[in-house]
């Protein structure tokens, strides 16, 4: 990832429609709050209208790369307000400055973000064995 160029916050829409009406959620990112990662979702599931388009007005369920389920408003989406380059077919990009993980819209590659941290740990791991029951104690 390169250095991000932060636009203004209101310059591109929260999220986008696929050409059928439902929600585009590669261009959805939002915060978990069990884990804080900031990303685009794993999974989703939104309320549509009579047409078939996706309805803003009501709650969307996400879950989060760290497989954390939530409910969230269009409000909660985040603004997608920095843009970098794919690392694999050079398309600009428009994310969020916060973001951890962010898709690009022409190859749909996942890739780090950029507040993803660049130690041992990443911020994936960690929340992945947040995410885990803990293990069972060891009996001798």
């Amino acid at each position: 990832m390169t250095t991000m160029d932060l636009i203004p916050a209101d310059a591109v829409p929260r999220f986008q429609t696929r050409p059928d009406g439902g929600l585009d959620i590669d261009t959805v990112y939002t915060r978990c709050p069990q884990c804080g990662i900031v990303a685009t979702s794993t999974g989703v599931d939104y309320a549509i209208t009579a047409g078939g388009d996706f309805d803003p007005g009501e709650p969307v369920e996400l879950a989060c790369p760290a497989l954390h389920h939530y409910r969230v408003t269009v409000a909660d989406f985040l603004p997608r307000d920095a843009s970098c380059f794919c690392v694999r077919c050079g398309s600009p990009i428009v994310v969020p400055a916060t973001a951890d993980q962010v898709v690009c819209l022409t190859c749909r590659l996942y890739q780090d973000g950029p507040a993803r941290p660049t130690d041992a740990v990443s911020h994936f791991e960690a929340a992945d064995a947040l995410s885990r029951p803990p293990k069972a104690a060891l009996k001798r």
